[in-house]
């Protein structure tokens, strides 16, 4: 089977296929998961455009090479996903942020990148609501004690 990196890919000058910018949301990010979560030695490197490898059918992707920070991996994803995007042909403002968020270490989990990229609302809502239920429980039972 044939192979080809994303550096390849952003190198011809094209515009880079939807499929392709699919590929590195989820299943990316997916990748880096367990690439973070598992002993392999893919972790000695970087994430950039030429460690992103596709099938000739951009129906698999793979990465060979990630660094052992998951923080840098982040960074690194964001820089890369606006090269992408830049040479997509549609500007996606959520999607630019979220890079953006990346680059600045405003994500700073893999699994949060997950969750922003499926539109999920970000963690301080939940710490807002535990806070609103802890009120409550403290509030009834200051009102059976008394």
């Amino acid at each position: 089977m044939n192979y080809i990196s994303l550096e390849t890919i952003l190198s011809r000058g094209e515009k880079v296929s939807p499929r392709v910018l699919y590929k590195l949301l989820h299943p990316l990010v997916e990748q880096l998961i367990e690439i973070r979560d598992s002993d392999n030695i893919s972790k000695n490197g970087q994430l950039t455009p030429k460690s992103i490898i596709f099938t000739s059918d951009y129906k698999k992707i793979e990465v060979f090479s990630a660094s052992a920070n998951e923080q840098k991996n982040i960074k690194d994803w964001g820089d890369i996903i606006l090269k992408v995007i830049s040479q997509v042909g549609y500007n996606d403002k959520r999607l630019n942020m979220i890079a953006g968020d990346c680059i600045t270490g405003k994500i700073d989990s893999l699994e949060e990148l997950h969750l922003q990229l499926e539109r999920r609302i970000n963690r301080s809502i939940y710490k807002l609501i535990i806070a609103i239920v802890l009120l409550g429980l403290a509030i009834m039972a200051i009102i059976n004690f008394l």
